[in-house]
C-alpha cells in the first residue's frame, strides 16, 4: 500500500482484519515521511453523515460515518464521541 493516510491505513487495517486474508499473509505499507503527516494527520478528526446528502456520494457518506463508530468501538477509543451540529450558510 503506498501512502500513510486514512486510506492507506485503513486499507492495511481492513487488509489485516480480513478473514478472507490467507494464513501467514502480510501488507507493506510504504510513506514517504511519516503516519498521517500530511493531510489526514492535520484533519480535526470532524465527520458529518449528512454532507454528501443528495449527491452521488451520498451512500458512502453515511456508511463511512457508521464505520468510524463501529471501529471507535471495536478499538475501544475513549475519545471518539458523536455530537450534534448546526450548519449554516449564504446564499449568495
Amino acid at each position: 500500500i503506498v501512502g500513510g493516510g486514512i486510506i492507506g491505513c485503513s486499507t492495511a487495517f481492513h487488509l489485516l482484519s480480513s478473514p478472507l486474508l490467507p494464513p501467514n499473509s502480510s501488507v507493506t505499507l510504504v510513506e514517504q515521511s511519516a503516519i498521517a503527516a500530511s493531510a489526514s494527520g492535520k484533519a480535526g478528526g470532524f465527520l458529518a453523515a449528512t454532507w454528501g446528502d443528495g449527491g452521488p456520494t451520498e451512500g458512502l457518506h453515511r456508511e463511512s460515518y457508521r464505520m468510524h463508530g463501529e471501529l471507535a468501538e471495536r478499538l475501544g477509543l475513549e475519545s471518539y464521541r458523536k455530537i450534534r451540529t448546526l450548519s449554516a450558510g449564504l446564499k449568495g
